[in-house]
């Protein structure tokens, strides 16, 4: 996946939820984890949206994703082994995923 379209599926989905990053490398941090890929976006991205919808209950309007929700995220145990496990299958011999 381009640059660009990863940075856009990171984004734009959560821009529509109001969710804003504090600056731009914080998007990068999951670009460099994910390493671009789209299942993997996808899992980072699922469980950033669950931990800041959980820390912000009621809130409305744009809510800003901090370097430490970030870090939150890629250090917790359940989302590294979804991702290993998502890596592992993509990379079995004879995998069509």
């Amino acid at each position: 996946m381009s640059p660009n379209e990863a940075l856009q599926l990171i984004k734009e989905p959560l821009g529509y939820l109001g969710y804003e990053f504090e600056n731009a490398l914080l998007v990068n941090r999951i670009l460099v984890e994910t390493n671009r890929h789209p299942g993997l976006i996808h899992i980072f991205c699922h469980e950033l949206i669950k931990h800041m919808s959980s820390r912000h209950q009621g809130r409305v309007g744009s809510v800003r994703i901090s370097a430490d929700d970030i870090e939150k995220i890629r250090r917790d145990p359940e989302v590294r082994e979804l991702i290993c496990d998502r890596f592992d299958i993509n990379t079995k011999p004879g995998s069509t995923l």
